[in-house]
């Protein structure tokens, strides 16, 4: 049986535990480990790779199978949840826990591909993490058409957006998912990274990166407008532009942001981006700056992965 790593982390919503997941999935397949990921429990509905009756596992095994887990009692929700509240608060090395405390900011903690991980690491058979930025980017590169795999979203869900691209491919040359986060961007940090539709709107409109006489927007958003006065807002903001306005699930969302040609979402939201990663897509994100001129305009980039934010690293990631 190779290594044994738990992971408690359980911060964040679905694009930032994915994020996490990329860079512990690529370290353990690095360090030949097998992950037992507590912290994914509340979305492992969503991924068919991951095994019925047990924590979700991974890396997959050299045959490509989803590694099963040793029979351990202590290896279940409940002892793990107790464990996740008891764990230590202060980033650092705790026994057997490799802890880096919410965000983090000490580069040698995150570092997966490190020196000090690797002494804390090599040589024991279990371990736990509780890191929500633990890195190791050039490792998530190598594995990265591994790692689009085993997170991959249903199939059904696959097919239905595949046939909705051909059908609006007749009509429109190239599709743009536009990702506009509302609920809580309105009131986290004062609202400052909140855009409006016309917001969105407007940066599109105005973009020289984009051809709206070839371009339909296929929009997305975490609130469902269902009041008919938001809606018309949504319809005024977006007049001129060929648009379609698409309302899912978390799932359904994410496949159908990743299945579009190009992706614009907000700057400092990891769901789109992670689309975008999903499904290898250009993206780029809007931010406030942006708005008011003091940021360059709309410039897509290609090749994008979980955390490696290249030049918009400075940005507050969230």
């Amino acid at each position: 049986m190779s290594a044994l790593w738990v992971n408690i982390n359980r911060n964040g919503a679905l694009g930032n535990r994915l994020f996490s997941r990329a860079h512990v999935y690529a370290a353990a397949r690095e360090f030949g480990a097998t992950v037992a990921d507590w912290g994914l429990g509340d979305y492992k509905r969503l991924f068919p790779a991951l095994p019925d009756g047990q924590l979700a596992s991974y890396p997959l095994t050299a045959n490509g199978v989803v590694p099963e887990l040793p029979d351990r009692w202590w290896l279940n929700e409940g002892t793990l949840g107790f464990l996740r509240r008891a764990r230590p608060r202060r980033t650092g090395r705790h026994g057997p826990i490799w802890s880096c405390y919410w965000g983090g900011t000490d580069p040698e903690t995150m570092a997966l591909d490190g020196p000090a991980f690797a002494e804390f690491a090599t040589g024991r058979e279990l371990l736990f993490l509780d890191g929500y930025k633990l890195r190791c980017t050039p490792w998530v590169r190598k594995y990265a058409d591994e790692i689009r795999r085993f997170f991959a979203l249903p199939q059904a869900l696959t097919a239905k957006w595949a046939a909705l691209q051909a059908q609006w491919h007749r009509q429109w040359p190239t599709t743009v998912a536009v990702h506009m986060r509302a609920t809580d961007f309105r009131k986290a940090q004062g609202g400052r990274f909140y855009l409006s539709p016309s917001e969105y709107a407007g940066v599109l409109k105005s973009s020289e990166a984009i051809d709206p006489a070839t371009t339909l927007f296929v929009l997305f958003s975490d609130e469902s407008f269902r009041k008919d006065a938001d809606f018309a807002d949504l319809e005024s903001a977006f007049a001129g532009l060929g648009h379609i306005f698409m309302h899912g699930d978390l799932a359904d969302d994410m496949v159908g942001i990743a299945s579009c040609d190009r992706i614009v979402g907000p700057i400092t939201s990891t769901f789109s981006r992670w689309a975008a990663f999903a499904n290898a897509r250009p993206w780029v994100g809007v931010s406030r700056p942006m708005l008011s001129g003091e940021a360059p305009g709309l410039r897509f980039r290609a090749d994008l992965l979980p955390w490696d934010y290249g030049a918009s690293s400075a940005q507050p990631e969230m």
